[in-house]
């Protein structure tokens, strides 16, 4: 029987060399993969969150609404004050700051941005090197530089060119809504803002300011003659009423065209010849007042005749009980 061959055995030599690195131990690159979708759509989204917050931010600083926390000593205050009364010198001032130091400010005051270009980053906030103007709220921001409090602020929005006349309205509108400016502060105030608009109407400037058309006259008058209307007065313009300020006007326009002669030597009328002290008397926040004054046996009411009903109404409301002690 014949025997068979045993099949021949190759020889292998054994592969020692390691495998090549896989592809998933490196960074994934998956370009149209799921990561990479993904990832587009994060990124996207990222980006979308921040033109929007931008947007925000742009939005709220050109409609006037961006709220800044601001160290004072970033604001300037160039445009001054409407008052004749020294800042820090009254009990108004003081209670404001016991009231600011126990709750805190509550009010913002209001800037512009002392570069037409500025902007905020894009959280809305400002850099510490970022200038601004005062346009009201003088009280606040003292009272916070004394306690070394950052101030609360409201950014306006202004045109380029407008921004000497914004600020002194912005002025003028915040003294008005709180009523505690004098007669005299108040023509000034008016005066000021018609000399800085030599082109506008008095309608014009009277529904700017929301005041009666005689006061922006009348108020233009006092501004140019601001310094005779002292003298001539020895200063007690400062404490008379509207009415009152109205007749020393024609007075120093005489006086003035007299040459300012010295009123030292002209007589003078008795006290007991003279008539009653007008008073004003004005609701709080109103535009218009009514001034009683006494002439004889009779007590003359005087007020404009565009007044509102309701204004009207409520100033002859004060004289009744101030009169009658009612």
């Amino acid at each position: 029987m014949a025997k068979r061959k045993a099949p021949i055995k190759k020889s292998v030599t054994a592969d020692t060399t390691p495998p090549a690195p896989q592809e998933a131990s490196r960074s994934p690159k998956l370009p149209g993969g799921p990561l990479a979708l993904a990832a587009d759509a994060t990124i996207s989204g990222m980006r979308d969150e921040l033109d929007a917050a931008q947007a925000s931010v742009a939005e709220r600083l050109q409609d006037g609404t961006l709220i800044l926390k601001l160290d004072p000593e970033q604001i300037d205050d160039a445009v001054g004050s409407d008052r004749q009364q020294e800042l820090g010198t009254d009990d108004e001032f003081l209670a404001l700051r016991s009231d600011i130091e126990a709750r805190g400010q509550t009010q913002p005051i209001r800037v512009r941005p002392a570069r037409a270009d500025w902007r905020p980053d894009a959280a809305g906030r400002a850099h510490p090197e970022d200038g601004f103007l005062l346009q009201s709220g003088r009280r606040r921001l003292a009272v916070c530089r004394l306690l070394g409090r950052k101030v609360i602020a409201i950014v306006s929005s202004v045109s380029a060119g407008d921004e000497r006349r914004a600020d002194l309205v912005e002025r003028f509108a915040e003294n008005t809504i709180r009523a505690n400016l004098t007669a005299f502060e108040r023509y000034l105030s008016i005066g000021q803002i018609a000399s800085e608009m030599p082109d506008a109407t008095q309608a014009v400037i009277a529904e700017l300011l929301r005041v009666q058309r005689p006061e922006v006259s009348i108020g233009r008058s006092v501004w140019d003659m601001r310094d005779d209307l002292l003298t001539y007065s020895d200063g007690a313009v400062r404490t008379m009423p509207m009415v009152k300020i109205r007749g020393l006007v024609s007075e120093v326009k005489e006086w003035v065209s007299a040459g300012r002669p010295d009123r030292s030597e002209q007589p003078k009328v008795p006290r007991s010849l003279a008539k009653s002290e007008p008073r004003e008397y004005r609701p709080q926040g109103a535009v218009s007042a009514v001034t009683a004054q006494r002439k004889g046996e009779k007590m003359m009411l005087e007020f404009d005749a565009g007044a509102g009903e309701e204004e009207i109404a409520e100033a002859i409301r004060l004289f009744l009980e101030d009169h009658f002690g009612n």
